[in-house]
């Protein structure tokens, strides 16, 4: 799966392991660094602060899907590409 489809798998099922996953994947790729700090803070958080939490990461998912479409960025390297 490509960043662009791994923003929008997570923008379609917004949740803590979906954006664990998310950052995982993207790693490696500095224009996610916002994302991957919000998805270790998700680890300690519950209920409602939890879901303001994902809200703010689809606000970043959404900018750097738009970033990707737009060509502000440039993909992360995919593994074995």
């Amino acid at each position: 799966m490509d960043a662009k489809e791994a923003l929008i798998a997570f923008l379609d099922d917004p949740e803590a392991l979906a954006l664990s996953e998310l950052a995982e994947a993207l790693e490696a790729w500095p224009p996610a660094a916002a994302l991957q700090k919000l998805a270790a803070r998700a680890v300690f958080l519950e209920d409602e602060r939890l879901d303001r939490l994902l809200e703010q990461a689809c606000a970043e998912a959404r900018r750097l899907l738009a970033g990707l479409e737009s060509g502000s960025f440039v993909p992360p390297h995919e593994p074995g590409a």
